[in-house]
């Protein structure tokens, strides 16, 4: 799959994993199932937001991954939902991803789904 992305979300994307194809598609099926596990968390920034993500640079790049078909259908039918394109989702995917990981809560989630750290 080959998907456009702005320069800052792949590079983003791509500097915290390997720029092989495969970790790549990895890491955006990681994100795209965090993305789907915070649907019911109320977040404001969880949806697509109501303007446009064009921002200030209007570089872009593309990506070309692999990903499980299952995980591509469930962003495509989110996006659908939201009355987006699948590409736009998930570049706020990635967005909102990097985000947590920054914030630690992509850490916590891994944490708690596994029962606690283990000594």
């Amino acid at each position: 799959m080959t998907v456009a992305l702005g320069g800052f979300s792949l590079d983003s994307l791509g500097g915290w994993a390997a720029r092989d194809g495969r970790v790549l598609g990895c890491s955006f099926a990681l994100a795209i199932r965090h993305y789907l596990a915070n649907r019911s968390s109320e977040r404001a920034g969880w949806p697509y937001p109501p303007f446009p993500m064009g921002g200030g640079s209007s570089s872009t790049a593309e990506a070309e991954f692999c990903i499980d078909g299952a995980v591509w259908d469930e962003l495509s039918s989110e996006a659908a939902r939201q009355e987006v394109g699948a590409e736009e989702l998930l570049r706020h995917v990635v967005l909102f991803f990097m985000a947590d990981r920054d914030a630690g809560r992509v850490a916590r989630r891994m944490v708690e789904s596994r029962g606690g750290v283990e000594s």
